[in-house]
């Protein structure tokens, strides 16, 4: 995958496709990979740890009701998202933990980002 700036112009950007052809591209288009995440979580593990995890402090009875799921089945998705974390070595025993181990993933924001751009 390459990044190529609008601005590039013609000749710059018709050089830029040459060389990914090429299987090359050029030096200043490459992005380097982000770091895998720790835990592989399922789409509905990161959806519900991603929503309990938030300043708002959802219950796992309040998710049922919010994502239509019985509140064992909730607790369920916030049990094995967290054995996953453990599996990896990364402690969850808490709320804030856990949110700390789905900011260094990349999942969820710092609470400050929030904050500074005036969200709860």
């Amino acid at each position: 995958m390459a990044w190529i700036e609008p601005t590039a112009g013609l000749a710059a950007t018709a050089e830029a496709i040459r060389q990914i052809a090429l299987g090359s591209p050029p030096p200043d288009t490459r992005i380097d990979p982000a770091d895998p995440p720790l835990a592989h979580l399922t789409d509905r593990e990161l959806q519900v740890l991603a929503l309990y995890v938030t300043a708002r402090g959802h219950t796992p009875a309040h998710l049922g009701q919010v994502l239509s799921l019985r509140t064992e089945t909730i607790r369920s998705h916030l049990e094995r998202g967290r054995a996953r974390y453990r599996a990896a070595g990364v402690l969850t025993n808490n709320r804030a933990a856990l949110r700390r181990a789905l900011v260094a993933d990349g999942w969820a924001l710092e609470q400050q980002v929030w904050i500074d751009a005036g969200r709860p």
